[in-house]
């Protein structure tokens, strides 16, 4: 997704949506008070408005112009406590697009204490009123939209029921709010919104804290093989987390891979049994073998990763040696133990390479390192891993 253009009206919030886009997209990020002649690509424009509310006008130029320059896809940032001039430069751009939009809203950030449920803002526990005398409500519907307008709710269960019908409903749907609880929930939506992207034609508009943006509109790889060689109790946690919310094929590393039709997350390992310290490091050259085995076979079936996820300090090594790697260049740090970077040389140069310690994380760490945003070519369309 090439033009994304975010509207923010202090610097401060600026620059936090711009740090969360060059996490996700991994590039910087402009933060621009004037709009550039010919824009085409991901932007932050802050309009200054909380110091000169006359300001805020320069919404309808801007968004204009960026819809001429074929920008479909926007985010008007909102202060978490639900104070200064969102929802009037919401209205703004709503006005200035030619076609009416989807609208999600996805106000919470949880890392700092902010987060929503049924559709009301929450600061650290309590509603967000309770703290903030001056704040005249807690809704985010009624503050954002005519009472007439108002958002549907999206439940954190609604959210993990079912994807497919999720986004169907979605589709079907102009205005939602989404309530979140923790980053999980951001990943989820993340994913949530690159499928139904893929599945609409009108323009999008994100209301959004920016916390989100770490997770979209960054685009997570197509295919991704996740190689266990000697699995912990907590590695066996994180693959079932993964497999209530994912389709995931399992197959055991020393079994051939047959030509059957394969999703697009595979998990290949040495039996999901744990096995002891003791024998984990004479196993770990034989599974990275038997790995390297598994992977050539779904290579002549076409089925080529983007992203290897390698657990364990042996495996890895082991791994890269087998396939002829003569290292990695690290990107970023994803997690305590877990490096995101680039197989340098080998049968799989170029291509990403995730290694987590076998015993950190919790369990919803290898569902996040599935969907986190590439470092190659990121800046791009797609939607993707599919369901």
């Amino acid at each position: 997704m090439r033009r994304f253009a975010v509207l923010a009206d202090d610097l401060t919030g600026a620059s936090a949506s711009a740090g969360a886009l060059a996490v996700g997209l991994g590039m910087s990020i402009p933060v621009l008070e004037q709009i550039p002649e010919m824009p085409n690509r991901t932007l932050v424009l802050n309009t200054r408005s909380r110091e000169d509310p006359r300001r805020r006008n320069l919404i309808t130029a801007w968004v204009k112009h960026l819809w001429a320059h074929e920008y479909r896809n926007f985010d008007k940032r909102i202060d978490t406590t639900l104070r200064g001039p969102a929802p009037d430069e919401l209205q703004l751009l709503l006005d200035a697009l030619p076609e009416e939009p989807w609208i999600g809203v996805i106000a919470a950030y949880p890392s700092a204490g902010r987060t929503t449920r049924g559709g009301k803002q929450y600061l650290h526990g309590v509603l967000v009123s309770s703290k903030l005398p001056e704040v005249p409500t807690d809704d985010l519907g009624a503050y954002l939209f005519s009472s007439a307008a108002s958002p549907q709710v999206i439940s954190r269960e609604a959210l993990y029921r079912d994807t497919d019908a999720l986004v169907a409903h979605l589709s079907a749907t102009r205005r939602v709010c989404f309530d979140v609880t923790d980053d999980n929930d951001l990943v989820q939506i993340g994913y949530v919104l690159h499928r139904l992207r893929a599945t609409i034609t009108t323009p999008m508009v994100t209301v959004t804290s920016g916390a989100l943006l770490e997770h979209y509109p960054g685009i997570g790889p197509d295919r991704v093989a996740l190689v266990v060689g000697s699995p912990t109790v907590i590695n066996l946690r994180q693959i079932e987390y993964l497999r209530r919310r994912r389709k995931v094929a399992i197959r055991n590393l020393s079994e051939p891979i047959d030509g059957e039709r394969l999703p697009s997350i595979i998990v290949i390992h040495s039996g999901l049994e744990p096995i002891d310290a003791a024998h984990r490091q004479p196993l770990a050259r034989a599974l990275a073998r038997d790995a390297k085995c598994r992977l050539d076979e779904l290579q002549s079936q076409h089925w080529i990763p983007d992203r290897l996820i390698v657990t364990g300090g042996e495996m890895a090594q082991a791994f890269l040696d087998q396939i002829g790697a003569h290292g990695t260049n690290v990107k970023r740090l994803l997690s305590p133990l877990v490096a995101q970077g680039i197989i340098d040389g080998g049968a799989y140069d170029g291509r990403e390479i995730v290694t987590k310690g076998g015993l950190v994380g919790d369990e919803a760490l290898f569902h996040r390192l599935v969907m986190a945003p590439s470092i190659i070519g990121n800046d791009r369309g797609g939607s993707g891993p599919h369901e």
